[in-house]
C-alpha cells in the first residue's frame, strides 16, 4: 500500500462533516491506519523562503477571476470514452477509469496505471482534456516509457524525479487553456509554509483568505496536514511543494535553447539526471504526448 493512500485518515468525511457544521471552527482530530515518522512526511522537503515570497507575490498579482458555471458536466460514461479515444491515438494500453470518494485530489494516477477519481466530479470536456494532459500524457506517458529502459527496474528516488514530473505535468495541462494560471499551486505552497510552523488553525484562517468555500478548505488544509494524528501541531505532509518548485524548475529548462522537451518523456527522471542517463537512454519507440507530435 502506497504511503497517498495509507495518508488519506480512516475517518475524513465524519471529520469533514463537523468541520463544515462547524463554519470551519473545529479542529480534527485524524486517524490513520499506521503511524509517520517525521521524516516521511518531510521527504520532498521543505518550504524555501524565497519560494514563500515568490508564491505570496502571484497570488497578489493574480487575483481570482470567478469561476465559470459548469453548464455541461461530462458524465461517467462520457468520460470513460474520451479516455479510451485518447489511450487509442497514443497508441497505450486502455487506461483503466476508478471512481475514490475518499480520495484528496480530484484525478489521481495510481502506481497501477488507474485514473483515480474523487466521484462524483463536475468537470467539463475543457477541463477534463486538461486534466488527462497532466495524469496520461504526463505522469502514464513517463511510467510507461520508463520499463523501456536499462534502468527501468531500478527503485527510483521519487523524490528526485517528482519535482521534474509534477513540473511538466503543470505546463502541460495548461497548454491552450484560456487564462491559465498555477493559483492552486500557489495557494498550496503558502499554506504548506504556515503548516509546517503553525497548526490546523493557522492553516485554515490563511486558506479563507484564498478560497471561499468550506469543503476546499478542509480539503486544502488536510492535503498540508496529512499524517498528524493532531493537526495542531506543526508539521504535516510537504508533498505539495513541488508543484509550485517543479513548474518553474521545468519552466526555466524548457525555455533554456538547446533542450529538447521529448528528453522528459525517457521515463521517471529529474532534470538533475539528465546529463548522467543521456548515454544510456532509449529514444525509439518510446510514446510522447499528442502536442509534441504536431
Amino acid at each position: 500500500m502506497s504511503i497517498i493512500t495509507d495518508l488519506v485518515p480512516v475517518n475524513v468525511m465524519e471529520e469533514r462533516d463537523k468541520f463544515i457544521v462547524a463554519e470551519g471552527n473545529y479542529v480534527p482530530h485524524f486517524v490513520y491506519r499506521r503511524e509517520f515518522e517525521v521524516a516521511e512526511l518531510q521527504a520532498f522537503g521543505l518550504p524555501q523562503d524565497d519560494e514563500r515570497r515568490r508564491a505570496h507575490k502571484y497570488l497578489a498579482d493574480c487575483p481570482a477571476k470567478k469561476k465559470a458555471k459548469i453548464k455541461n458536466p461530462l458524465t461517467w460514461e462520457q468520460m470513460c470514452q474520451i479516455v479510451q479515444e485518447l489511450c487509442t491515438q497514443l497508441g497505450i494500453p486502455l487506461v483503466t477509469m476508478v471512481q475514490n470518494p475518499h480520495q484528496t485530489s480530484r484525478f489521481m494516477m495510481d502506481g497501477f496505471g488507474r485514473l483515480n477519481v474523487r466521484w462524483p466530479v463536475k468537470i467539463e470536456r475543457l477541463g477534463f482534456e486538461s486534466m488527462l494532459r497532466h495524469e496520461v500524457q504526463t505522469h502514464f506517458l513517463r511510467r510507461f516509457n520508463e520499463k523501456q529502459q536499462v534502468w527501468g527496474d531500478r527503485e527510483a528516488d521519487e523524490t528526485v524525479w517528482r519535482r521534474t514530473e509534477e513540473g511538466l505535468a503543470m505546463i502541460n495541462a495548461r497548454r491552450g487553456m484560456p487564462e491559465a494560471d498555477i493559483r492552486e499551486a500557489a495557494i498550496l505552497y503558502e499554506a504548506a509554509s504556515v503548516a509546517a510552523e503553525s497548526g490546523w488553525s493557522e492553516v485554515v484562517a490563511a486558506l479563507r483568505k484564498r478560497a471561499s468555500s468550506l469543503k476546499k478548505i478542509f480539503n486544502l488544509s488536510l492535503r498540508v496536514k496529512r499524517g498528524l494524528t493532531d493537526p495542531q501541531q506543526p508539521g504535516g505532509y510537504t508533498k505539495d511543494i513541488v508543484y509550485w518548485e517543479g513548474y518553474w524548475q521545468v519552466k526555466e529548462w524548457l525555455e533554456t535553447p538547446g533542450n529538447d522537451p521529448r528528453d522528459l518523456y525517457w521515463g521517471r527522471v529529474g532534470l538533475e539526471e539528465l546529463a548522467r542517463l543521456r548515454p544510456l537512454a532509449k529514444t525509439e519507440n518510446l510514446v510522447y504526448p499528442l502536442f509534441l507530435r504536431e
